[in-house]
Parts: C-alpha cells; sequence; structure tokens
C-alpha cells in the first residue's frame, strides 16, 4: 500500500512541473536548430561589417595574462602569451528571445560582423590587425558583442640593467585602434589592472605588479598594458655574484707568496683571466647598448685594472728580488720604508708589552722571573734593533735589492687589500641601496 501512495505522489509532482512549462513557456536550456539557424539567418540578414554600429563606439578592453614566455635582455624583447577580451554593443543584435525559443544568445563568425582594428604597436613581429583565427563571437540579445582573440605577443621592452642582478624591468604592451580616429572608436580598460586568474609562474621573473593606462595618440585610442618585473636573483647571486666578490679578494695575496716559490706571476695571471671570464659571463646578459651601465660590469672593471697594475708591480718585484747589488734609493722610498719600519716597530712594541704583561701575571717564583726577564730582554733588543733599523736607514742611502722587495711586497699587499676591500665594499653598499 505504501509503494502505491509513493507512485501516486510522484505522478502528481510530475503532472504539476509540466502544468508550470507549459504555462510559463520552454526553458532557455531547450535550444534547437531551427531556431538558432532562424535567428542566425535574422541577425545577419543585410547586415554590412564595413559600417560601424554607432557614430562613436565604446569599446572595453581586457588583457587575460597566460605566461612570461621570456623576457630576452640581449635583444630587449618581451614574449608573452594570453588573450584580450573585448566588447561593445551593436543595436543591430537585439531581437525577442521570446520570438526564438528563449535563446538569450548566439555566435558569430568575425568575418560576418564589424570589428574594431586593435593593433599590438610595439610588437617585433609584423604590424597587422589583431585577429582571433576564425574564432566565433559571442552576441546576447541586448546587442553587446564579445570578442576574445587569444595569441602570442613578442613586444618591445627597454631594458634598464643598472642594478643586475637586482634589477627590475617595466615592460609595456601597447594597444591602439589602428583605423578609426577617437571621435570613431573609443577604447577603455574595463579593469584597472591586467588578470592574472590563470597566469603560471615564471622561473626567472617575478610579475611584481601590473597596470593599464590610457593615453591618447596620434588622434587615436591608446592602451599601455604596463608589467613590472622583478629579477629573481637567488641563481645570479650563487654563480656570479659570490665568485666576483671571493676572486677579488685574491688580488692581494700574490704579494704574500714568496718569491722564491717561482709561482707568482701565474697565480696573478691566473686571478686576471678569472675576472675576465667573469667579465664576460656578466655581459652575455646585458643587453648591446650604451645607454644603461651594470654596477657589476663597472666593478669587474676596477678589479681587473687593480689585478692588471698588480702584475705590473710584481713584474718589478721579483726583477728586484733577484738582483744582487745594491742600490741607491731615492728620497721618497726611502719615506715610505721608514714609515713601514715604524708601523712595524710599533707592533712589536705591543707585542713587547702584551709578553711583559702575561709574565708579570705569572706565579712569583725564581724560574718565572728568569723566564720573564729573559722575554723581556728579547722584547727590548727586538726593539731596539727596529731603532737602529731605522737610524741606518736615516743616514743610510742604500740599500740591497732583496731587502726592498721584501719591504715592497708588505706595503703593497697592504695597499691592494685595502684598495680592493674598500671597492668591494662601495660595490656593495651601491648594489643594497641602489637595488632596492
Amino acid at each position: 500500500m505504501d509503494v502505491l501512495e509513493k507512485v501516486h505522489k510522484s505522478q502528481i509532482m510530475l503532472i504539476w512541473s509540466l502544468g508550470i512549462m507549459t504555462f510559463y513557456g520552454s526553458p532557455a536550456c531547450c535550444f534547437n536548430v531551427s531556431d538558432g539557424s532562424a535567428l542566425h539567418t535574422y541577425l545577419l540578414n543585410g547586415y554590412n561589417r564595413f559600417v560601424r554600429p554607432s557614430s562613436t563606439v565604446d569599446v572595453g578592453l581586457e588583457f587575460h595574462l597566460l605566461t612570461i614566455n621570456q623576457l630576452d635582455v640581449r635583444s630587449q624583447k618581451l614574449s608573452t602569451s594570453g588573450w584580450f577580451t573585448l566588447t561593445w554593443t551593436d543595436p543591430r543584435f537585439n531581437w525577442s528571445s521570446a520570438s526564438y525559443a528563449n535563446i538569450l544568445e548566439t555566435y558569430v563568425h568575425e568575418d560576418n560582423v564589424w570589428l574594431p582594428q586593435m593593433v599590438v604597436d610595439n610588437t617585433f613581429d609584423k604590424i597587422s590587425a589583431m585577429s582571433g583565427s576564425n574564432l566565433l563571437l559571442r552576441v546576447t540579445s541586448h546587442g553587446l558583442v564579445t570578442w576574445e582573440p587569444p595569441g602570442l605577443y613578442n613586444t618591445h621592452c627597454a631594458v634598464d640593467t643598472t642594478w643586475f642582478p637586482f634589477d627590475v624591468q617595466t615592460c609595456i604592451i601597447s594597444v591602439s585602434g589602428w583605423s578609426y580616429n577617437m571621435e570613431d572608436l573609443n577604447v577603455t580598460n574595463k579593469v584597472s589592472h591586467i588578470s592574472t586568474n590563470d597566469y603560471r609562474v615564471n622561473g626567472e621573473w617575478l610579475l611584481s605588479r601590473t597596470y593599464i593606462s590610457s593615453i591618447p595618440k596620434e588622434g587615436r585610442s591608446h592602451l599601455n598594458l604596463v608589467l613590472q618585473l622583478e629579477r629573481r636573483s637567488a641563481f645570479y647571486v650563487m654563480n656570479v655574484l659570490v665568485p666576483v666578490l671571493l676572486t677579488s679578494l685574491l688580488t692581494p695575496m700574490v704579494f704574500k707568496l714568496p718569491s722564491e716559490s717561482g709561482e707568482r706571476i701565474s697565480f696573478i695571471l691566473t686571478v686576471v683571466l678569472a675576472i675576465e671570464v667573469l667579465l664576460t659571463v656578466v655581459s652575455a646578459h646585458m643587453p648591446a647598448t650604451s645607454l644603461h651601465t651594470s654596477v657589476m660590469e663597472l666593478y669587474l672593471v676596477m678589479v681587473l685594472s687593480i689585478s692588471a697594475l698588480a702584475v705590473i708591480l710584481t713584474s718589478l718585484i721579483l726583477n728586484l728580488y733577484h738582483r744582487e747589488d745594491d742600490m741607491e734609493l731615492p728620497k721618497g722610498i726611502r719615506l715610505m720604508l721608514q714609515c713601514h719600519q715604524q708601523l712595524q716597530r710599533r707592533t712589536q712594541v705591543g707585542s713587547a708589552k702584551e709578553e711583559t704583561g702575561h709574565a708579570m701575571h705569572k706565579p712569583c717564583n725564581t724560574s718565572n722571573d728568569e723566564s720573564s726577564s729573559s722575554d723581556e730582554k728579547h722584547a727590548n733588543s727586538n726593539v731596539v734593533e727596529e731603532f737602529d733599523k731605522i737610524g741606518n736607514l736615516k743616514n743610510n742611502k742604500r740599500i740591497t735589492c732583496q731587502k726592498l722587495s721584501t719591504h715592497l711586497d708588505d706595503i703593497f699587499f697592504w695597499v691592494f687589500f685595502g684598495l680592493t676591500l674598500l671597492c668591494t665594499l662601495i660595490f656593495m653598499l651601491t648594489m643594497g641601496f641602489g637595488g632596492s
């Protein structure tokens, strides 16, 4: 009995549904070919696609970015993939949906309707009107036309590599209405930014910001689609920046190698070649233009110049070291050596005082007293010895070539170390503040 009641209720519900459908008419989903064909024939009968819909056609534009394929820094070319959404109103496409089985929208081929001739005018490729490659346009019963042509866009991008690898590039996709002036065709941006809902992340560039600006150009509607790209610098820091900084600190070490080793020239030439290779690697990522110069390139050129000067001085010092005679010192060199020996003397005096202080804090016994006194005597004798050397240097204007080369090695080590450290510090501060 329960089964019969359930069947009876279901029959009643079916009858009610059929009655409601009969009263309100067929639903919008019930599309049929005959009504669709009749509507299509009605819309295109006498339609002239060369005549614009109104005196001034307002076209809304939106760009959907799919991928940033590549930003070629050397050729300054940005390659992107995506599609445009263009909407406008064509009064010739108005129809009563009740007369055509409640069809609210239909599709027409782009060859049969009027299209705004939009052009990407900063393209690297052949300049041509935007086309959807035989796509269909969606038309509503109120005359709203929606066209979504996709494409691969290769556009010019003025690259500024001053702060490489911490640079930020601003690239523009320039779109304008080509055949019509602003009185005939007014192109406006529907939104204030580029749509990135379907965007796929690029491994080299971070899309930090997008916006759209409208600027009239030569009497035509013109839109700039702006992409702000920030370089992902981790790869370049590990493979370029760190090797550059470490290699630059090797130059002063040539003056610490013994002259008897015979490896000084080969060492400094290896450093020079390494810096030259790094400069080549950095230059490979730079555009062939003189408008902007990378700070890293300037730093490498400075370090390369310092290393080249070190090669020259190393050769002269080695030539001096292997002479067996003594030589007369000019006044400037004698003053330089006097300053160097005074610095050595002060260092030895400080170390002697430190040793004396340690000796005074030792337990008071005979053996310690004897050792501390001997240490004091040894330190004092070293200080006296240095004083004697300075006095001899003031009075005697001649010195052996080997001794002079040893002094010059110590002096040039600190000079080149300080110079390299100063250049590196200035470079790091410049990159830190300028890159940010």
